[in-house]
């Protein structure tokens, strides 16, 4: 052991690094006489008094040990082991115990819930506090047996975050957020179970629940966060979890110290499109991450994939032999896609040959996207649509705002929104197709002299940002409602998702290996664009792959009408609202 000077930093706010934090707490914890306390009846063990916490903080010998290179012997490492002696007045002390408790270092015995330190409190070292005391006490070579009882319940594995030299902040690369996310989500999801319950059987959790019960549940959240199939506005949405909770599982296992820096790692999940909020706030917060109860978050396609969730076929409950799911490899290419719309090089070529948008590398190596003046549907009629009664009445019901959301509020009533939130967005979809296509037709014709087809790298932002818009919106679609086991599936029969999975994969294919010539499914349409399509596929060939066209959701669209005409209407056509 050599004495060295007081190595005890401190960024530029005052607050102790880290390390210091970490090796502060275990001091203590190895000066404390950790032993059993009762109150009430009932016994509290491995625990210590908040007056026996701040009694030591104020007479603290701080030990810190620092491992170097001998010098005269590059090959041997020496530990120099540092002891400070600290005389802490008895706020510090208790300020210091607050810090501990923010970095979940030690909880309230009796209601771990209780985050503020008080003078008459019993307290007891966490698992992640645990298995901070456990390193400390390998790392300066003391007695394990005397802090045994201690570190029994430490934590199997922390996530250990790297900081900055200077001012200990999280460095947060992709890299790192990739690590931390993947321990965050678990190999496959966490999903929650109570003793007793069935295995399959969803659990309807109350936003205000905290997820710390530890002698209801009997989940190992070391696996990753808790996730359950949850209902919220009517609609039950899959692997759900709460803002607030995921916050919680940051502090609990990683090595955060404060509630800020555990939303500072959720906020770069959502940046980075790990995770989204649901429901019918998610699009006016999407870019913010909410910690409140109500704020519900799952995994996008791109985080299931980046955690490796194989299949999400058993928490869907369907039977999916043969249809194609995601995986790494599709992650990896969503975030390809993700590249390819944000490239200075992108570009919007028109074509008059078909209704199609097509990706590819230009002759100069940029990628261009072509885009048809072809029409696409923009009435609220199906192209499928019968000329029964109940067709007319949705119809009507569609058109009619009224009408519409005392339709859309029976449809949430009945756990089935989901088909008319399908339906709209569709619409949707087509209309900036449309949109997209006019406008480029309309600025091609308005330059003399260029190429009324294909104009290349002259188009104005705005049209190459509503391209990239309408791109983004078709994988929205396929991973809300679509893809199987999305958090809002609607009803299909099994070859239409197969269809649609199958080409959505080969589209994504497409993104990650551009020189790829294996041609792509036959993409899904409605019966009134087959000729459009057919027509163009020699422009296709000529200038790329296929990648999104306005009729791509056309035979899904019109199974949904016909679905919600048969099946729907005839019942809300029945209640006093109608």
């Amino acid at each position: 052991t050599h004495p060295r000077p007081n190595t005890m930093r401190t960024t530029t706010s005052g607050r102790a690094f880290a390390k210091v934090i970490f090796d502060l707490f275990s001091t203590l914890m190895v000066s404390l006489p950790i032993e059993n306390h009762k109150i009430l009846f009932k016994t509290y063990p491995n625990s210590f008094t908040a007056e026996e916490a701040i009694a030591n903080l104020g007479g603290l010998q701080f030990i810190q040990s620092n491992r170097d290179t001998d010098p005269k012997d590059p090959t041997r490492i020496i530990t120099h082991v540092v002891t400070t002696q600290f005389s802490l007045s008895r706020d510090m002390a208790k300020n210091l115990c607050q810090t501990f408790m923010d970095a979940r270092l030690f909880e309230n015995a009796v209601d771990p819930n209780r985050r503020e330190f008080q003078n008459k409190g019993i307290y007891q070292v966490t698992p992640k506090g645990a298995h901070i005391l456990a390193k400390f006490v390998h790392r300066n070579a003391l007695p394990v047996d005397e802090t045994r009882h201690i570190t029994a319940n430490a934590s199997a594995n922390l996530v250990y975050l790297e900081r900055a030299d200077d001012e200990d902040a999280i460095i947060l690369t992709q890299k790192q957020v990739d690590t931390i996310f993947k321990r965050f989500a678990g190999a496959e999801p966490n999903i929650a179970r109570t003793p007793g319950s069935p295995t399959d059987s969803p659990m309807v959790a109350s936003p205000g629940g905290n997820g710390r019960d530890r002698t209801l549940s009997t989940i190992d959240l070391c696996k990753g966060i808790e996730v359950k199939d949850q209902q919220h506005n009517y609609d039950m949405y899959k692997h759900t979890f709460y803002g607030k909770l995921a916050v919680e599982w940051l502090l609990d296992y990683t090595t955060v110290i404060s509630k800020e820096e555990a939303t500072r790692i959720s906020q770069e999940m959502v940046t980075g499109g790990y995770i989204e909020q649901v429901g019918e706030d998610s699009k006016a917060s999407q870019a913010l991450f909410r910690t409140g109860n109500s704020a519900l978050y799952h995994l996008t396609e791109l985080g299931r994939s980046i955690a490796g969730w194989k299949s999400l076929v058993s928490s869907s409950g369907s039977n999916s032999n043969n249809v194609p799911q995601f995986n790494e490899d599709s992650g990896r290419a969503i975030r390809r896609l993700s590249q390819i719309l944000n490239d200075p090089a992108f570009q919007i070529n028109l074509s008059d040959s078909g209704a199609m948008s097509s990706y590819a590398p230009s002759s100069a190596g940029r990628e261009s996207v072509g885009v048809s003046s072809g029409g696409g549907h923009s009435s609220v009629s199906s192209s499928s649509q019968s000329t029964t009664s109940n067709t007319t009445r949705l119809n009507i019901i569609l058109s009619n705002a009224t009408l519409r959301d005392l339709f859309k509020s029976f449809l949430k009533h009945n756990i089935c929104e989901e088909n008319l939130s399908f339906y709209l967005e569709v619409l949707d979809f087509r209309s900036k197709f449309n949109t997209l296509i006019n406008s480029t037709r309309a600025y091609t014709q308005s330059v003399p002299g260029q190429d009324q087809t294909i104009l290349g790298h002259t188009y104005p932002p705005a049209l190459r940002e509503l391209e990239k818009q309408i791109c983004k919106q078709a994988f929205s679609i396929f991973e809300t409602y679509l893809a199987l086991g999305s958090s809002r599936e609607v009803n299909l029969p099994h070859q239409m998702r197969a269809d649609i999975t199958a080409y959505m994969h080969a589209v994504i294919r497409n993104m990650e290996h551009p020189d790829d010539k294996t041609p792509l499914p036959s993409a899904p349409s409605s019966p009134s664009s087959t000729a459009a399509e057919a027509n163009n596929s020699a422009a296709i060939g000529g200038t790329g792959k296929e990648l999104i066209h306005i009729a791509l959701f056309d035979d899904i669209h019109d199974h949904i009408f016909r679905l919600m005409s048969t099946d729907s209407v005839p019942k809300f056509t029945k209640t006093d609202k109608y």
